[in-house]
């Protein structure tokens, strides 16, 4: 058994003594866990198949880089140590393709870094690259092909029963709520990465919704937001009528839990496309039309009616993206991250700045249908604000592309997005964060595998995050890449 397949099967017991438990107790609510948290593990594992397939790719683009090289006699004094370090480490031809990977990365940055990136063997580097990662998306596709992942997975309270107490005891002093107020059934939302999300219900409530949402900051979270600033943005935003949970209760000093804390209403509707299922499984284009009016509505919300801790007030949004892009550098270099693809598009992000333009609107920040509720084919609410921020409206397009484009044709989302107000935007910005998006997600669930490598945490939905999910964004990235390079639509 490999050390990542261990990893996995002890996540795999650790989550599974909740829910059977609950079924000795006879909790049928919670006892049909098992089932789906073993759909995510069989999933993890195959994984794990591919690594043998993953390594012969990785040692035949060296032969093919070598060849190359070779044949056009266009090897440099520069690249000489990297080259021999290469034929030396395909002469050892051992299992392990790590040290491979990473020569090439390197060979990869050091063309670019010398303006090369028009080289033929950059080009060779990055368009094999492309198609080794997807391959790898449809060999685990094979894989997995009967299987789906969990959309939602019961579970205990999510708070130890002395947080739930004291969560009591604040809604009855702060809420003026009936004083036998008590939980009923409560399950834990899967995906919220960043973010633990715990539906609940009340029993003998009085002044709160029967139905609510838990939010807590998650201390394994790999981005680093809080819920201390969600809050007041949703107050804000909730007065301005947008689409969004109302606010019950904060507590934002984590006297309860030991980290910031709040609680919204449970709106109506449903997420059609959670962060496991990452395509919308057909067209529907008066969703696309909803989703289209909504964020031309949060864009058109004025600034002066926000809270002044939202971040990229009085930046540029140039500047702003330039910071992002450091940012994910120092994010993906500290997370060990190795990928010729990620490197090329650091770099063309870097070269495309100038491409952003200066208005400035309220951002989303993550705004995909893993964060949006849906009633009939309209939008009902926009969750998850914790990356929001003031910035370019071209940010919240390139992010959405994924799932818009594929409810509609992606001209007809813009059109129905001006025709409500939304804010003008070109098409190179939109291409800009369309490719800004993906990198952010590979850099941030890289982070997150190096934390499930570290035995940082067991949590079996992460280590799906940083396994799979980093996968299918890295192909999402290839071919967003390759969409940008060669003038092609994304």
């Amino acid at each position: 058994m490999t050390p990542h397949e261990e990893l996995i099967l002890k996540a795999f017991s650790k989550q599974l003594r909740g829910p059977v438990a609950a079924a000795v107790s006879g909790d049928r609510d919670s006892a049909h866990a098992p089932g789906q948290i073993s759909k995510s593990l069989n999933r993890l594992l195959a994984q794990s198949k591919l690594a043998e397939w993953q390594a012969s790719q990785s040692r035949s683009l060296a032969k093919t880089v070598l060849s190359r090289i070779d044949a056009t006699n266009c090897a440099s004094d520069q690249w000489e140590p990297l080259i021999n370090k290469l034929s030396d480490l395909i002469e050892e031809d051992e299992g392990d393709t790590t040290e491979i990977d990473r020569v090439l990365v390197q060979l990869s940055k050091t063309l670019a870094a010398n303006g090369k990136s028009d080289h033929e063997v950059f080009d060779l580097l990055v368009s094999a690259d492309a198609e080794r990662i997807h391959g790898l998306e449809e060999a685990y596709d094979r894989l997995c092909a009967d299987e789906a992942a969990a959309s939602e997975a019961a579970s205990t309270h999510g708070l130890t029963r002395e947080q739930a107490d004291s969560l009591v005891e604040q809604l009855v002093t702060q809420c003026g709520e009936s004083k036998d107020l008590k939980f009923g059934r409560t399950s834990v939302a899967v995906g919220g990465y960043s973010k633990l999300t715990i539906i609940a219900k009340l029993e003998n409530a009085s002044v709160l919704p029967a139905d609510m949402v838990i939010r807590l900051d998650r201390a394994e979270s790999p981005v680093g937001s809080t819920i201390a600033l969600e809050y007041p943005l949703l107050t804000a935003l909730r007065a301005h009528g947008l689409k969004v949970p109302r606010p019950l209760f904060a507590d934002l000093d984590g006297e309860i839990t030991g980290g910031p804390m709040m609680i919204t209403t449970r709106e109506p509707g449903g997420i059609v496309a959670d962060p496991h299922q990452f395509d919308i499984p057909i067209p529907a284009p008066t969703l696309g039309r909803s989703l289209a009016q909504e964020l031309a509505r949060i864009h058109s919300v004025p600034l002066d009616e926000l809270p002044h801790s939202l971040r990229g007030l009085g930046q540029s949004n140039r500047d702003i993206a330039a910071a992002d892009l450091d940012h994910l550098r120092e994010t993906w270099d500290a997370a060990g991250g190795c990928s010729i693809t990620v490197e090329a598009a650091f770099r063309w992000l870097r070269d495309h700045l100038d491409a952003i333009g200066e208005r400035k609107t309220l951002v989303h920040g993550d705004c995909r249908f893993n964060n949006i509720l849906v009633e009939g084919e309209d939008i009902s609410a926009v969750l998850d604000w914790e990356l929001a921020s003031v910035g370019n409206p071209a940010f919240d397009l390139g992010y959405t592309y994924h799932h818009a484009s594929q409810l509609m044709p992606w001209q007809d989302f813009l059109q129905a997005y001006s025709a409500s107000g939304g804010a003008a935007v070109s098409e190179n910005e939109t291409r800009y964060y369309a490719l800004r998006t993906e990198l952010f997600a590979v850099a941030y669930l890289a982070k997150l595998q190096a934390g499930i490598k570290a035995g940082a945490f067991e949590n079996i939905d992460l280590i799906y995050a940083g396994t799979h999910v980093l996968q299918h964004n890295l192909h999402l990235l290839a071919m967003r890449l390759a969409a940008v390079i060669n003038g092609e639509p994304l």
